[in-house]
């Protein structure tokens, strides 16, 4: 928020990040499917694995 309402320098930019939310989604993914998976990993199967679990919890609808 400082960042944009003075100018103040990030700490780490937004890139910075998405690597390691695609280094978390390849490591849930891989302990999903039992194997390794490559980086990046296929957004699609990550989806489809994804709304398994979220379709089993019950609690949240699946995500799109």
């Amino acid at each position: 928020a400082r960042h944009i309402i003075d100018g103040t320098p990030l700490l780490a930019p937004g890139s910075d990040g998405i690597n390691g939310v695609a280094l978390a989604n390849a490591i849930l993914l891989s302990s999903w499917l039992g194997r390794e998976v490559d980086l990046p990993v296929d957004e699609d199967l990550y989806l489809a694995e994804l709304n398994k679990r979220i379709a089993a919890e019950g609690k949240y609808p699946v995500r799109t």
